[in-house]
């Protein structure tokens, strides 16, 4: 059985509220997450949503679901974690 086509609208808007949070290393509701990870999303969506992101390498669509993967430290966060190990 096919997945149903999620309308695109909604998912925009849902992504959005779920993008923004993750790329500024907030915490997302899990709701949300889990809702939108859910939700079935064609490849042209995917490129849609994800095409002029500056975080977008970390997003994947796998068997047209959408996955976040964990953002990486940004270089300053790294260098004060170690300076203050001294």
């Amino acid at each position: 059985m096919a997945a149903t086509p999620t309308p695109f609208i909604p998912l925009r808007h849902l992504f959005n509220r779920v993008y923004t949070k993750w790329s500024r290393s907030e915490i997302v509701e899990k709701e949300k997450m889990s809702s939108l990870t859910s939700m079935h999303v064609s490849e042209e969506e995917f490129l849609k949503l994800t095409g002029n992101r500056e975080f977008s390498k970390y997003i994947t669509l796998i068997d047209y679901y959408i996955r976040f993967d964990e953002l990486p430290l940004r270089p300053h966060s790294e260098i004060i974690g170690y300076m203050n190990g001294f």
